[in-house]
């Protein structure tokens, strides 16, 4: 099929058909995820194709906002995260601190939403999940 094709067949645009098969070629760890959101419908897969360049942490803390409600949109989680680690670094900077208590802030942040009663039980998984990649790609 060609792109023009499958849009037609499924009622969609070609615009979402290039989205969409850019979210399915995404090698970010953070892409299953990202995937599974368009699927299920809590994410537009526009917004899962225009994240793909951010980092993976990013992208994992964004769409665990969505997912427990704390965002609407994933553009608007990625620049919430952005803002909080900009604001992060900059403190961070200030105070003379390194740059590895950055991470540190970010593992927290992960931790709270994973233990966050508010959250649906999948809302809160994906975020132990999130913050278990993390942890795994940190040991290296």
């Amino acid at each position: 099929f060609t792109q023009g094709q499958a849009a037609e067949l499924l009622r969609v645009s070609r615009r979402n058909v290039n989205y969409a098969g850019k979210v399915l070629a995404a090698a970010s760890p953070a892409a299953p995820a990202l995937r599974r959101a368009v699927e299920r419908g809590q994410i537009k897969v526009s917004d899962a194709a225009n994240v793909l360049g951010q980092p993976a942490e990013v992208q994992e803390t964004a769409l665990a906002r969505v997912a427990s409600g704390a965002a609407k949109t994933l553009g608007r989680a990625v620049r919430q995260v952005n803002s909080e680690r900009a604001e992060a670094a900059a403190a961070a900077e200030h105070a003379g601190m390194e740059a590895p208590c950055l991470v540190v802030v970010g593992d927290v942040v992960r931790l709270r939403r994973a233990l966050d009663p508010a959250a649906s039980i999948e809302a809160r998984a994906e975020a132990a999940q999130a913050l278990a990649q993390h942890w795994r790609r940190a040991a290296g």
